[in-house]
């Protein structure tokens, strides 16, 4: 092989490596300065991350990919900590639980190294779904998915009266409420007719998180089969705030 062969032969090589740790050859970008990939040890920042080795027992985990818990109220400065080492989301799940990817074969390392940042509440391997997708979210759908923010003011009564006729009117629709008669033993079908709702109070407990409510209410209601002798019976609903722009269930 000639020398300018050689060279191309490089050239062409690390044409190639550049393309891939640059983010196109795969979902996860490496190129920062931050981060260092040496062999299986992660350096994040200086600190060292090595892989122990597996045990037997252990389950199968999902290549490339990992899942985060991030406190409450510190979703943004989450985001920031994915920004900063160049970690992008893949989706997010109930309960602030987020997938995030990274580079396979580095799932464990890259869990303790931010299992102990600030915003991160825990950390672990993904062992569900095994096949699931590595592909990122790009960052301006991850704005979007944020939606819009929780407001101020709790639950109006409006918004809890029409909760509550939707509650009822999925009771309905799904054949009634079965209870068992203390009288008879025997199993009887109500179909509760709802003629208003009157808001009482609404609160938070200091571990909820924001825009979730505990609202008691007073429903004027029947439960005779012909809408007849309504009375009037309290009861509690839970509320939250969806990032769509609105109150649900």
């Amino acid at each position: 092989m000639s020398r300018m062969s050689r060279t191309l032969l490089v050239l062409t090589c690390a044409s190639l490596v550049a393309l891939w740790f640059s983010g196109y050859g795969r979902s996860v970008e490496e190129s920062n300065q931050l981060v260092r990939y040496d062999g299986k040890t992660l350096v994040v920042e200086g600190k060292v991350f090595v892989r122990q080795g597996a045990w037997r027992s252990d389950p199968p985990i999902a290549q490339g990919r990992i899942l985060l818990t991030w406190r409450e109220p510190f979703r943004a400065e989450f985001d920031e900590l994915l920004k900063r080492y160049s970690l992008c989301l893949i989706d997010t799940r109930a309960g602030r639980i987020a997938a995030v990817a990274v580079p396979a074969g580095f799932e464990y390392q890259w869990a303790g190294a931010l299992s102990v940042e600030p915003p991160v509440a825990y950390a672990s391997m993904d062992t569900e779904n095994l096949q699931a997708t590595t592909q990122c979210t790009p960052r301006a759908q991850v704005a979007e998915a944020k939606g819009i923010p929780v407001p101020d003011e709790e639950p109006s009564e409006l918004v809890l009266r029409k909760l509550v006729f939707e509650q009822y009117q999925e009771i309905k629709d799904a054949g009634g409420l079965r209870v068992m008669s203390t009288a008879t033993g025997r199993q009887i079908v109500l179909n509760p007719t709802v003629y208003d709702v009157r808001k009482e109070t609404c609160a938070r407990s200091p571990q909820s998180p924001p825009g979730d409510y505990e609202c008691s209410v007073v429903i004027r209601m029947s439960l005779s089969p012909d809408g007849g002798d309504p009375s009037e019976r309290g009861e509690r609903i839970s509320v939250k705030w969806d990032p769509s722009g609105k109150w649900v269930r």
